[in-house]
């Protein structure tokens, strides 16, 4: 399974001890007794989505992290909260694409658009960025003006915000 709200269904934990509810969450799909029962374990990936924002409460992860047997993820929040988390890239199947021509035209054009947040990579994109050449140009779409420090190519990026 890969979704937060899907997982904490499945165990019947649905809700904090405050009454915080996890949304997208269904009691109904509550199968714990069956697990326990049969002594079965569950392994999950947490991707992002499915109730996993920015601003979902820790406790729902330590909820995951004491039921589940293993936890596989790709986020930043995930890895740094379940310190046992397995980190696992998201695989791209790219047969499904088929190959477009692209143009030749320099500099070449890369776009970054995300609200701010730790597992949107943008210290990753920075580093990445600086590595290359004076034939890319880099347009940031968000609210990164607290995070442009991390690019050193001041003249090849253009920040699109609200805030700028």
């Amino acid at each position: 399974m890969c979704f937060l709200n899907l997982v904490l269904s499945l165990l019947g934990k649905c809700h904090l001890s405050d009454g915080t509810y996890m949304p997208g969450s269904n009691p109904g799909f509550n199968i714990s007794t069956f697990l326990k029962e049969n002594n079965i374990n569950i392994h999950t990936t947490l991707y992002p989505g499915g109730g996993l924002d920015p601003s979902t409460s820790d406790e729902f992860l330590h909820i995951v992290a004491q039921n589940c047997k293993t936890v596989f993820t790709n986020i930043n929040e995930v890895l740094n909260v379940i310190p046992n988390s397995i980190y696992n890239p998201v695989v791209i199947n790219t047969d499904f694409y088929s190959y477009a021509p692209k143009s030749k035209q320099k500099p070449i054009q890369i776009t970054f658009s995300a609200h701010r947040a730790e597992r949107k990579g943008f210290p990753l994109l920075a580093q990445t960025f600086n590595q290359l050449d004076d034939h890319f140009h880099l347009h940031i779409i968000g609210d990164w003006q607290n995070d442009l420090h991390l690019l050193t190519k001041k003249k090849l990026y253009l920040l699109w915000s609200s805030k700028s």
